[in-house]
């Protein structure tokens, strides 16, 4: 018989949980979620970007902000990135077509996992890291997740070469066959910054 997940009706991903993101007497830097207060003022920020765009649109007569989208995202905002990194990296242009615009990191996760990853792969991530990354990993069953020990100044550089090279195999769907996730600046949870 198959599982089926119980809609817990949630209002938001922290609803009932203890993480106190809606206590006013709590200012909790352990989630990166804003509370009611900076929310509240995104109505403002939201009506007076809707009403500009939705003025563009009507002067355009284009309409395309309620159609279905590229996948790879706007060709505007993509072209506005290119043009800002090119600007940058003078040697080595950004080109619009080499960029996707996601909805956030959970998405781009997503992505690079289910493209460039061999779904028999392996990812090793930190022992502790941001739980949201981790909930997106597990969506993939078929890949191992393997655990990484860290001390004070980050992993352990001579462990992970040791595991890589027990784990090892060649792919022939994809172009990587593990990857390693962290965040060596300012860790999340721990707030380790890495060693060089």
């Amino acid at each position: 018989m198959a599982l089926v997940n119980v809609d817990r009706k949630l209002k938001h991903l922290f609803d009932g949980s203890d993480w106190n993101v809606y206590d006013d007497n709590v200012l909790n830097l352990g989630v990166g979620a804003p509370g009611p207060d900076l929310l509240q003022n995104c109505c403002d920020i939201f009506e007076a970007a809707t009403k500009h765009r939705l003025k563009y649109e009507k002067q355009s007569n284009l309409s395309y902000l309620f159609q279905y989208g590229p996948t790879s995202g706007s060709v505007e905002i993509r072209n506005a990135i290119a043009e800002y990194f090119s600007s940058l990296y003078v040697d080595d242009p950004v080109k619009s077509e080499d960029l996707i615009i996601t909805t956030g990191a959970s998405q781009g996760l997503h992505f690079v996992l289910s493209t460039l990853l061999d779904l028999n792969g392996v990812i090793f991530v930190d022992e502790v890291t941001y739980m949201i990354a981790l909930d997106t990993m597990k969506h993939f069953t078929t890949l191992t997740i393997v655990p990484l020990k860290l001390n004070d100044d980050g992993v352990d550089v001579k462990e992970l070469e040791k595991i890589v090279r027990e784990k090892r195999f060649q792919s022939k769907s994809k172009t990587f066959w593990a990857m390693y996730y962290t965040i060596p600046t300012y860790h999340n949870p721990t707030g380790i910054l890495f060693s060089e």
